[in-house]
């Protein structure tokens, strides 16, 4: 016998899941310039990595919003920079 919620559950999983999806999509599609520019330099092209790897395991883990924004924040100025300029994570910040 299934619990009530869980089609309720099942749902809100899934537009949780594609929230993040549109906001790794949009992540990795910033050209290499695009990074560089707001990297300013090479060194600092660790941060997109570091920002990328944060927006997966916030995906895989469900983590809420706000975590995924103190995380973000974590990372530093550059982080924060190559965030804002993705729509869904610009938001947030």
């Amino acid at each position: 016998m299934k619990n009530r919620f869980s089609a309720s559950f099942t749902k809100a999983g899934q537009a949780f899941e594609n929230q993040y999806a549109g906001i790794l999509d949009d992540l990795k599609g910033l050209s290499k310039n695009e990074v560089d520019e707001l990297a300013l330099n090479t060194t600092n092209r660790e941060a997109y990595e570091q920002l990328l790897q944060i927006v997966e395991e916030a995906a895989a883990k469900n983590l809420k919003m706000a975590q995924l924004t103190s995380k973000i924040k974590q990372l530093g100025d550059v982080a924060v920079r190559i965030a804002r300029k993705v729509p869904g994570l610009g938001q947030m910040l």
